[in-house]
């Protein structure tokens, strides 16, 4: 049920969006990138460091543990998670937030292609 919701918010955010003047779509997206990378980048590089720091302590430390590492939480426990949580959040929602600015200026610039065609 909240996938479905999901898709409905989407898809009514991204048909709002065609109500908006071209020029705050492609320079709001542009800037939505911007902050979601500005805070979402620090806060995945804490992230990371933290839970290196953590498998390391426990011995389970893998070569490629930075492909898939929220797979390597389950060495840890309850608390050493939590410990982490914070940046790990914080980074995700940057990462969503510069995604859907990407998709705001997406659209923007495709109104303006076809505006200008």
């Amino acid at each position: 049920m909240v996938e479905i919701a999901v898709v409905v918010i989407v898809i009514a955010v991204l048909a709002g969006l065609v109500l908006i003047p071209i020029g705050v779509a492609v320079f709001g997206g542009a800037a939505l990138v911007v902050l979601g990378l500005g805070v979402g980048i620090p806060a995945g590089i804490a992230y990371h460091i933290q839970l290196r720091r953590l498998l390391s302590e426990k011995g389970a430390l893998d070569r490629y543990w930075w492909v898939n590492p929220t797979a390597r939480h389950k060495h840890l426990d309850e608390a050493e998670v939590k410990s982490f949580a914070r940046p790990f959040y914080v980074g995700a929602a940057g990462w969503a937030v510069a995604v859907f600015g990407t998709l705001v200026a997406a659209v923007g610039l495709f109104r303006y292609a076809v505006m200008m065609s």
